[in-house]
């Protein structure tokens, strides 16, 4: 992930490791998963401080010292052995995080990156861990430097769901398609895909499970939202889909979710499936619609589309998820900060309520602040 070049010349590709400050501690406090287990509860009981050797960056990798670090569905799926991540457990997990490059091994971007405040991704790839500890050993093309304006906070959400939004959101333009339905609508990537559609004047079937999460999504501006829980919900989808011609559905839930959206759409439409919050198989999907009608299912992966789009789009990219997070587009909302001993715990009220907004682990806060219900979200 290359933004920019150096205005200095570069180290050696063997050189030394490069320090912003000599007193970093030898030893650094993580979160680690001793074994993955399908019981969720069962995974995060059995989650442990420990206290590490810290990491030393090879070349092309850095050090970032954690600021701020948020827990996603794909963070929940790792705990269960679900992710196909590139490291067994024991492991640090945390998939994405916010805060400073204090060490950095031989490349001239880690150089360039030193001393710099970035949103990074975990370092399972450079044998590294996650970013629910105090540092984490990444690579450096892993990293995206914030503007001045951004805060730690936000940077350590900006890679997961503002860029998987903003990469739905370029698949139904790519593909010609005139209107879009979405379920989970009342998530995260579901919030901020609205307001990417509502800025595009793009029409967006929302649905979402219950009906109080509809009657906020239509007071804060939404007008297309049907509520699953309706008896009426597989008639009511199939009119709106014709009423606007949607032709492409994005699901982040799976099992039988799946199924009614590929019911659904007309003939030629696409279900593309990016997340699995129901843990069930995709199922009840007719032979005939895929036959006669030629529907398809495809997946939407995050780091592989990000992988196809290149340096310059990703840059391009990285740039204006920040813009948007600063104008409150692509925000996330926050509903309580932890403490590494207090993240398990924090995660389980998350996973019972992740409308509600995130919960972020700042490894060096002595105290959490009070959990409060976050005001509702504004499209």
């Amino acid at each position: 992930m290359i933004f920019s070049r150096p205005t200095t010349s570069a180290p050696a590709e063997d050189g030394p490791v490069q320090d912003v400050s000599g007193n970093l501690p030898a030893t650094m406090r993580a979160l680690v998963l001793p074994a993955h287990n399908r019981d969720l509860a069962a995974a995060l009981d059995s989650l442990r401080v420990e206290e590490r050797p810290l990491p030393e960056p090879g070349p092309g990798q850095v050090l970032v010292r954690i600021e701020a670090a948020g827990c996603n569905p794909s963070d929940l799926t790792c705990l269960q052995g679900l992710y196909p991540v590139p490291a067994a457990p024991p492991l640090v997990p945390g998939f994405e995080g916010a805060g400073v490059v204090v060490r950095a091994g031989a490349s001239w971007l880690g150089s360039w990156l030193l001393g710099r405040r970035v949103a990074c991704g975990g370092g399972f790839t450079v044998g590294g861990g996650g970013t629910w500890a105090e540092y984490c050993l990444t690579d450096a093309e892993a990293c995206i430097p914030l503007s001045r304006e951004m805060s730690l906070e936000q940077g350590a959400s900006l890679i997961v769901n503002p860029l998987t939004a903003m990469g739905l959101l370029d698949m139904a333009r790519r593909g010609g398609h005139r209107a879009i339905v979405q379920n989970a609508a009342g998530g995260q990537v579901g919030t901020m895909l609205a307001r990417l559609c509502a800025d595009a004047r793009v029409p967006l079937i929302n649905v979402v499970r219950r009906t109080l999460q509809a009657e906020e999504m239509r007071a804060a501006g939404q007008h297309i939202v049907l509520d699953s829980s309706s008896p009426d919900f597989a008639a009511e989808l199939r009119d709106t889909c014709r009423r606007y011609e949607a032709s492409i559905a994005f699901d982040a839930v799976g099992g039988t979710a799946t199924a009614l959206l590929f019911d659904a759409l007309p003939a030629g439409g696409t279900v593309v499936v990016y997340g699995a919050l129901d843990a069930e198989l995709c199922g009840g999907i007719s032979p005939y619609d895929v036959v006669f009608q030629r529907k398809s299912l495809q997946g939407f992966y995050l780091p592989q589309y990000l992988k196809e789009q290149g340096p310059l789009r990703l840059r391009d990219m990285s740039h204006k998820a920040q813009r948007l997070i600063l104008r409150g587009r692509l925000s996330t909302q926050v509903r309580e900060r932890v403490t590494l001993v207090e993240f398990p715990e924090a995660i389980k009220r998350y996973a019972a309520a992740m409308s509600w907004g995130k919960v972020i682990l700042v490894p060096g806060r002595n105290s959490s602040l009070a959990f409060k219900a976050p005001p509702n979200p504004v499209y």
